[in-house]
């Protein structure tokens, strides 16, 4: 609980903007980084340089990656749905 709280605090406290915030949530209802970038009219090369430096910000990592796609973890559905 309280590392969830951490996750959280440290989103609220990097000020993540409304860009970071679309991106996530894009890649979320997409279930993968290719179809999101797809649907923003992107690169998934940037997607995926744009979450590797997000999840660094926030030392967190907020999807499980796998051949299917990706699912949040706990961690990336609270910055979800705190958006």
């Amino acid at each position: 609980m309280a590392a969830d709280a951490a996750i959280i605090n440290e989103a609220g406290k990097m000020g993540m903007r409304s860009g970071q915030v679309e991106l996530i949530v894009a890649i979320a209802d997409a279930g993968s980084l290719g179809g999101a970038a797809k649907a923003l009219g992107r690169s998934q090369p940037a997607f995926t340089v744009a979450l590797k430096r997000i999840e660094e910000d926030l030392g967190a990592q907020l999807f499980h990656h796998s051949a299917q796609g990706v699912i949040p973890t706990p961690e990336g559905q609270k910055v979800i749905d705190r958006s």
